[in-house]
């Protein structure tokens, strides 16, 4: 039950953490020192060489706050990678803690010390968010969205981030107080739309405001590439207006027809996703 559960509250990031892994040779040694070459290994999914080119690095080169920040987010993706590997069959098991290893925890002590220093402390705490989300430990998780909004008041994946935690808490409003707030900053953001389409339609049950956010994720999937959860919003507003057909109107974009065109691998933009860490 509790597994069930656990994939209702983490909703579609896991189902979204399917990896993009290059097939190449190891490459490590085509890579000169430097975050960006190794942020780029991270872009192909290649945590752990990350986490190996790190290992070789001085111990001050390793302890600074740029390289303790990659190596927590390295942490966290090769997690993802292990439980994919194991088709999530071990998620959830320890009902304290869904989402862990020895190595995820070492991770979480980088991201802490590199959320101390400026220059990182924003992607530390939006990290730190994230993986104790992904814990089921919401309140703490709760704790590092604040503390980065408070630097941050308009950080767009902390307010994502932060409403979608407020909504699986059983924080309603606040949650919609704060997607909302979003939307103002970023009226166009699919994920934005996306996940205030979503607690209307789940949680709030709210059916005409939830078509309305639905049909605006419509259109601006369509307008922009690499939004792969288009079908599935569109599946749920078919289920919505055969349930209320008092919603339906030959104005939505939903009902006019879209030519085909270019879509990037599923995979890729999934594992885009995991990078941006937005559910």
């Amino acid at each position: 039950m509790i597994k069930v559960f656990a994939a209702v509250v983490l909703g579609s990031a896991v189902v979204a953490f399917l990896l993009f892994v290059f097939q190449y040779g190891d490459g490590i040694g085509f890579f000169a020192r430097g975050g960006k070459d190794l942020e780029s290994l991270l872009e192909r999914g290649r945590p752990k060489h990350v986490i190996s080119r790190l290992e070789t690095l001085p111990s001050q080169e390793r302890g600074s706050a740029e390289n303790l920040l990659l190596f927590g987010k390295a942490a966290y993706l090769a997690t993802w990678q292990a439980y994919e590997e194991d088709s999530w069959r071990t998620y959830a098991e320890d009902l304290d803690d869904w989402f862990s290893s020895p190595l995820l925890l070492e991770g979480i002590q980088a991201l802490q010390r590199a959320a101390e220093v400026d220059e990182t402390a924003e992607s530390a705490l939006l990290y730190l968010g994230v993986i104790f989300m992904e814990r089921g430990m919401f309140d703490s998780s709760r704790v590092y969205y604040e503390r980065l909004l408070r630097r941050n008041t308009s950080h767009y994946q902390g307010l994502v981030n932060y409403g979608v935690l407020l909504s699986r808490m059983g924080k309603n409003e606040r949650a919609r107080a704060v997607l909302q707030e979003a939307e103002q900053r970023y009226p166009d953001d699919p994920a934005v739309i996306k996940n205030l389409f979503w607690l209307y339609l789940y949680t709030l049950h709210e059916y005409e405001t939830a078509v309305e956010y639905g049909d605006r994720y419509v259109r601006i999937a369509r307008e922009q590439r690499g939004v792969h959860d288009l079908p599935k919003v569109i599946q749920e507003m078919r289920h919505i207006l055969e349930r209320f057909p008092e919603y339906d109107s030959d104005t939505l974009y939903l009902r006019q027809s879209e030519p085909p065109r270019f879509q990037p691998r599923e995979s890729m933009q999934r594992w885009r996703e995991r990078m941006e860490r937005t559910p």
